[in-house]
């Protein structure tokens, strides 16, 4: 607390100066010579500089609860191959190899594949094709975090199939989908590549069944992954192979173009993907298990520790009101509440702190995913502007480095 409060008023900057380059292309620090914390701040109204201080207040106050966790460093994206552990083993059709494919790029996903002959793009551009009957598509694009979970390894994907299955089949414009079903998933190469495939159908009232092939292949950016979806009649044996035969020859020739980044630093156990816009998020790593992060509406501090160490995530946010009540014009301004994001359960609770008439708003998020717990405070001057989208990237895909 007291290196915060000497870098918060200008004493002792040496300790706050360093620069240190992050994946994401940002860089931690300040300018002309001044800490980074304190030239994101010192321009603001008072309240919102208060409730920085609060920030770190609660966020040092529990501290108490468990260790450091210590620096962890990333030695690459982790890819899987074989079998997974449901028990539904892949069906692949006969025929793929004979399928004629005329070539597709695409330089934003820096990917080339074959598209089945005969198959056009309904929009030029969109990725989406569809065979000369209309009975059979093919869509070609990234995911990151659209389903509700987000992706570091193909790990994720094969924890969350059923979730995305009902993700997509939400999407389709048919309201009287009466059943669905996963038939087939697992690990697979896709030339050098790995991946992992999950093959679903999805039945309306009518009787009709479709069958679909969806196609999870890792990338090189650090997050995220390629995305290929087919859908054909069931039974249809030349639809299947043909998707299967596109998928087969997919390459990719670097990282794929996408609004988001991640961030990550080697000296944090915590990763997030964040839209990106370029010159407004600011980044300040404190410590092995904390980062501050603002942008122009909100002021972030993000803390974690193993949930081995800590109670649980309601005993820290009872010690983080603790810390609070005993600041100057601090009000609770809500109960305690629960929000479900990126398949992580917050608790949340709402305070509001005024001084010299001005209120500032303030929000602790408490969430535990894959061994640990996450608290996150975030700021703002107006009470909206404390569901930024920054702050909905990070409850959405913060998950540990692994």
């Amino acid at each position: 607390m007291e290196d915060f409060l000497e870098g918060f008023t200008g004493k002792n900057q040496a300790a706050f100066c360093s620069t240190t380059a992050l994946s994401t292309g940002h860089t931690v620090g300040g300018s002309g010579g001044k800490p980074g914390l304190w030239t994101g701040f010192r321009r603001r109204p008072v309240g919102l500089r208060i409730a920085v201080l609060v920030l770190c207040i609660a966020v040092v106050g529990l501290s108490v609860w468990g260790t450091t966790a210590g620096i962890r460093t990333l030695t690459g994206v982790r890819t899987e191959s074989g079998t997974d552990s449901s028990g539904l083993a892949l069906q692949e059709p006969d025929g793929a190899g004979n399928v004629s494919l005329q070539e597709y790029t695409q330089g934003y996903l820096n990917i080339t594949m074959g598209i089945p002959e005969g198959y056009t793009e309904t929009e030029s551009g969109s990725g989406a094709f569809m065979s000369a009957d209309g009975a059979s598509t093919l869509q070609v694009g990234f995911y990151d975090k659209s389903a509700g979970f987000p992706v570091y390894t193909l790990s994720d994907v094969e924890k969350n199939a059923e979730k995305y299955v009902r993700y997509y089949i939400g999407l389709l414009e048919s309201t009287d989908i009466t059943e669905r079903k996963i038939t087939g998933r697992g690990y697979r190469k896709i030339g050098t590549l790995n991946a992992y495939l999950i093959q679903f159908a999805a039945t309306e009232g009518g009787g009709s069944t479709m069958e679909f092939l969806a196609a999870f292949i890792e990338c090189p950016n650090g997050f995220g992954c390629y995305n290929l979806i087919g859908s054909y009649p069931q039974g249809d044996e030349a639809a299947e192979a043909e998707i299967f035969a596109a998928m087969d020859s997919f390459r990719s020739s670097g990282p794929a173009g996408t609004i988001y980044r991640r961030f990550y630093d080697e000296r944090l156990p915590f990763q997030f993907i964040y839209w990106e816009d370029e010159g407004e998020v600011k980044f300040n790593p404190i410590n092995e298990n904390r980062l501050a992060i603002s942008n122009s509406n909100i002021s972030m501090e993000i803390h974690c520790q193993p949930l081995n160490e800590i109670q649980d995530k309601e005993a820290w946010l009872d010690a983080a009101k603790e810390e609070m009540e005993g600041v100057s014009g601090f009000e609770l301004r809500r109960g305690r509440w629960q929000s479900e994001s990126g398949g992580i359960d917050w608790t949340i609770d709402g305070y509001t702190i005024t001084e010299d008439g001005q209120t500032v708003y303030v929000d602790a998020y408490a969430g535990a995913s894959d061994g640990f717990v996450f608290l996150i405070l975030v700021a703002a001057e107006k009470e909206n502007n404390l569901f930024d989208g920054l702050l909905l990237d990070v409850t959405s895909t913060i998950r540990p480095v692994k």
